[in-house]
């Protein structure tokens, strides 16, 4: 009797231990599969950065080069906003020329 208990705990103890391998080679199956994907991901952005037309796009961006036969054409910052009417700028620069105290009795009673 006392050998069946002993038969019985063992028995036990090595289905629990086989089931607790088998969630982890479970997890362990998953994590190479994410790393896998990872992986596929990085060598992906590996072959893009070294195409030519990265490499080209990066160099017109960062080191400011161009093409043989190419013109660059600067453009000045513009002192009034696209969103902005010229009459609101011309507000703007009629309101800045005033006194403070004329500018808060504007902004009170208009």
């Amino acid at each position: 009797m006392l050998g069946v208990v002993v038969i019985a705990i063992s028995l036990t103890k090595e289905v629990i231990r086989k089931i607790e391998i088998r969630r982890e080679i479970s997890s362990l199956e998953s994590e190479i599969t994410e790393l896998e994907q990872h992986n596929t991901e990085l060598n992906a952005m590996m072959a893009y950065f070294n195409s030519s037309t990265f490499q080209e796009k990066e160099a017109r961006s960062k080191l400011n080069l161009v093409e043989p036969g190419e013109t660059v054409v600067v453009l000045p910052n513009q002192a009034v906003d696209d969103t902005v009417s010229m009459a609101e700028a011309n507000a703007v620069s009629i309101n800045q020329a005033l006194p403070n105290y004329q500018k808060w009795f504007v902004y009170f009673f208009n």
